[in-house]
């Protein structure tokens, strides 16, 4: 008897638990819309990220996570009218939105995972998570311009607020490029940056002319990548020493060769 009066005071000891969780959570109600970068979306260059947030007990802070990784934090505190106006009885809905640049040719070409988080003041979180498409050409930021060579360009496609160029020479690699009007930032954007060829071809090195770009290369069933910068002026004909160099403990090779020291040192080299 004594046995099933606590199995019944545990019951509600559990219940009453729950119960408490659940109105924690709805005491503190929170919305989050992350405007950009949006579903599906294709980002080639420096663009934003943006959104805005509001919590009945206010907004701490926004984080950003990328591909389940953590990134940094969105600096917030943007006048959002539209949003004080639609809530007008949450604290600061008026100053809720988050903002910043963000370079996405940072990341490597492909899909990616963007999650904003926001956390209240009281520790509630509301979560969005948004699939993207990154394209970029070799180097994340490209600080020579004789690097983009636009009189290889050998068709031109127009359409009403568009337009397509084929193999554009960008460090010494063709690309098929598109430019799409935007009404974010009023002006021209790129959409789309497609390789005419893959540099990743082939699993060897003998024999092979390698140009700039990223390679992937099979040793003993392990897959290693490599990138390969070449000086300005250069002529596959021509023999040039080979300088090859590791990166450090943090950073990825992008940042590491996008280093202006590095590049001057390598092409003076």
């Amino acid at each position: 008897m004594n046995l099933d009066k606590n199995k019944q005071w545990l019951r509600c000891f559990a219940i009453t638990i729950i119960c408490s969780v659940c109105m924690s959570t709805l005491a503190d109600p929170m919305v989050l819309t992350l405007e950009e970068p949006q579903e599906g979306g294709t980002y080639t260059g420096i663009s934003n990220l943006r959104g805005w947030a509001i919590a009945e007990s206010g907004i701490d802070k926004i984080e950003l996570d990328i591909d389940g990784v953590y990134a940094f934090d969105i600096p917030m505190g943007g006048s959002r009218g539209d949003v004080g106006s639609a809530y007008p009885d949450f604290p600061n809905a008026s100053q809720s939105g988050f903002s910043m640049a963000f370079n996405y040719k940072a990341l490597a070409s492909g899909s990616h995972q963007v999650t904003a988080r926001a956390l209240s003041k009281e520790g509630t979180v509301a979560i969005q998570q948004v699939q993207i498409t990154v394209g970029r050409f070799v180097s994340s930021f490209i600080t020579d311009p004789d690097e983009v060579d636009i009189s290889a360009v050998s068709d031109v496609t127009l359409t009403k607020s568009a337009l397509q160029l084929k193999g554009l020479r960008v460090e010494g690699q063709a690309f098929d490029v598109a430019l799409s009007f935007d009404t974010a930032t009023q002006g021209f954007e790129l959409t789309e940056i497609t390789p005419q060829e893959s540099p990743t071809a082939g699993v060897g090195c003998s024999g092979t002319n390698r140009g700039a770009g990223d390679y992937t290369l099979d040793s003993q069933g392990v897959a290693r990548t490599f990138r390969v910068h070449t000086p300005t002026g250069y002529a596959s004909g021509t023999a040039h020493p080979l300088i090859i160099a590791f990166h450090g403990w943090g950073g990825d090779t992008g940042e590491f060769l996008d280093n202006a020291v590095v590049r001057s040192e390598s092409d003076q080299r």
